[in-house]
């Protein structure tokens, strides 16, 4: 990117977090966790795809009672369960590509933000082990507020919490219903598919 000046009408990004600034492949922790393949299919139905993991998200649901309830639903042992949010953990590693571009905005003075969908002890563990969140001017995690994307709600308890106008922000995340959800309260947004995709989209956005 160079070091052009921002138009006055797009100053702000917010950047969700799994699939964006993180990997976050529910087959692959499954596939850590699990060596049968029934169970893998036990457990993504059972968890990953069921309403309570929703509920995690927005906080209405805490980790304990999860593993309680995927183990019983699941037909698998609590300690399996735990070791699932573990890997879930672990999982969540930087996309280096996405964290350079996150980087170079910072540089230069684009006002940058957090919206993303997450439980808040798994937000608070990313938060811990990543010096980049320091880039962010405002974040909010959906199991922290009780709201989950793509509920309008969420975006726009966002733009109220961080003092931001919808027509002055873009919004980047890897899910169409999110995208679409942030354009419906007058968002800019690119949906993610990789780092080079985005740079790319959020260029012109930006005044490149």
């Amino acid at each position: 990117m160079d070091s052009g000046e921002i138009p006055p009408t797009v100053k702000n990004v917010i950047f969700d977090l799994g699939g964006v600034l993180f990997e976050w492949s529910p087959e692959k922790i499954l596939a850590a966790v699990f060596a049968e393949p029934a169970a893998r299919e036990a457990v993504r139905v059972g968890a990953f795809e069921h309403p309570d993991w929703q509920d995690l998200d927005r906080g209405t649901l805490l980790e304990a009672e999860a593993v309680d309830r995927f183990a019983r639903r699941c037909g698998r042992s609590e300690a399996e369960m735990l070791e699932l949010f573990r890997e879930v953990r672990r999982s969540l590693k930087p996309i280096a590509g996405t964290v350079k571009v996150l980087e170079d905005l910072h540089a230069r003075g684009v006002g940058l933000y957090c919206l993303s969908n997450m439980s808040e002890a798994c937000a608070d563990h990313l938060m811990a082990e990543h010096a980049f969140f320091g880039r962010f001017r405002g974040i909010v995690i959906s199991g922290c507020v009780k709201l989950i994307k793509p509920d309008p709600a969420i975006y726009r308890h966002a733009l109220a919490t961080f003092g931001l106008q919808a027509h002055e922000t873009v919004f980047v995340d890897d899910r169409q219903d999110n995208v679409e959800a942030a354009r419906q309260v007058g968002l800019r947004a690119i949906r993610f598919v990789c780092p080079e995709q985005c740079r790319a989209g959020l260029g012109p956005l930006l005044g490149e």
